[in-house]
């Protein structure tokens, strides 16, 4: 397995989330305090075992700069890559 730096996303089936918000430079704690949500639900989402509620979603998109729909393809299992 590659090394990973601590700032680099793990791989995840859900990818998109976890670069946007490294590419930002926003930390996991960072996102959580700006949705309202715990780190461990960030963390949960980001390795896929979480789908996000619309409210969240939403906070996410405006967290992350991106359109709701970029978040929902983020969370659409068909637009994962293998």
């Amino acid at each position: 397995m590659p090394p990973y730096k601590l700032t680099d996303p793990r791989p995840s089936p859900y990818p998109g989330m976890a670069q946007r918000r490294v590419s930002l430079g926003i930390t996991q704690r960072q996102l959580a305090a700006t949705c309202n949500i715990s780190v461990g639900y960030v963390h949960h989402l980001e390795a896929g075992d979480y789908t996000p509620t619309i409210h969240i979603a939403s906070a996410i998109a405006s967290a992350l700069d991106v359109s709701l729909d970029t978040v929902a393809q983020w969370f659409t299992k068909e637009t994962q890559t293998s």
